[in-house]
């Protein structure tokens, strides 16, 4: 099990957090466990009906892990080839994103990127002003 994508299906963490917690610790299930088990990290609130003993978080983290499958979702880490770290430069390091889920071509280095970020649960009106930042972002090319 890779520990790295569990934590962060259940935890809040930036690059900095995971190395200060875990420094460069092989993941592996007694990591993860470990990790479920303490207050290492803050936890996400993801729905009220979150796994309340580590053999029900394996499961969900696995439903999770084939449905990204499925939809084609990869995750990167800082060192994975397609990480792309020129345009995360500009982010301190201890701020950092630990991973990237991408869906789709690859990242080509150089472009004009826009990331949206949000709530799973967005207003209407919130809704609308994503869809018009993506059309007019996308009709002009970026």
């Amino acid at each position: 099990m890779d520990a790295l994508r569990f934590a962060h299906h259940f935890f809040h963490f930036e690059s900095a957090a995971w190395k200060r917690a875990m420094g460069e610790a092989s993941p592996g299930a007694s990591l993860a466990r470990r990790l479920f088990e303490s207050n290492i990290l803050p936890r996400r609130r993801l729905r009220q009906d979150e796994p309340r003993c580590f053999p029900e978080a394996v499961q969900r983290h696995e439903e999770q892990i084939a449905t990204e499958r499925r939809f084609g979702i990869r995750a990167l880490t800082e060192s994975c080839p397609g990480y792309p770290p020129a345009i995360l430069q500009q982010i301190p390091p201890e701020r950092r994103p630990a991973l990237l889920y991408l869906r789709g071509a690859e990242i080509p280095p150089e472009s004009h990127l826009v990331a949206v970020v949000g709530t799973r649960k967005p207003s209407a009106a919130g809704r609308e002003a994503a869809e018009s930042f993506g059309a007019y972002l996308g009709a002009i090319g970026i």
